[in-house]
């Protein structure tokens, strides 16, 4: 596995629609929101989103009020 890190929001859109483009934004944003909560799993677990592996590193469950941080995986193994 090989992530790419430092990802903003806008960059986890562009990424997951080129991996799937009949993902439309609200599904995605929702999915980035719950990662960045640390709920259903912790700030820096991975969870496959449409064949790409997402983990958001910095977010609402380590720090408030931070702006959320991702790393993908697009090809996990």
């Amino acid at each position: 596995m090989a992530y790419t890190t430092g990802q903003t929001t806008a960059q986890m859109i562009t990424e997951l629609q080129t991996v799937n483009p009949a993902l439309n934004n609200d599904a995605i944003l929702t999915f980035l929101s719950t990662l960045a909560t640390g709920s259903p799993v912790a700030i820096g677990t991975g969870i496959t989103f449409s064949g790409v592996l997402v983990k958001c590193t910095t977010g609402y469950g380590v720090s408030p009020g931070t702006t959320p941080v991702y790393a993908y995986d697009a090809s996990p193994v």
